[in-house]
């Protein structure tokens, strides 16, 4: 598997590449993610800014 990982907005205006693995990764089930997202959880992970690339 390859540690490059790619996303963005959903309209496609901001697009970005975090390259490396997780600092950090959680499942969320609090209320607020709950909402935010209209799911039963939010899947969260942390990244260096350094690895971090607007593109």
């Amino acid at each position: 598997m390859s540690d490059d990982h790619f996303g963005g907005c959903t309209c496609g205006a901001v697009r970005y590449r975090v390259i490396g693995k997780p600092q950090v990764a959680t499942v969320c089930h609090c209320r607020f993610c709950q909402k935010r997202l209209a799911s039963a959880f939010a899947v969260l992970a942390a990244f260096p800014e350094e690895s971090v690339e607007v593109i």
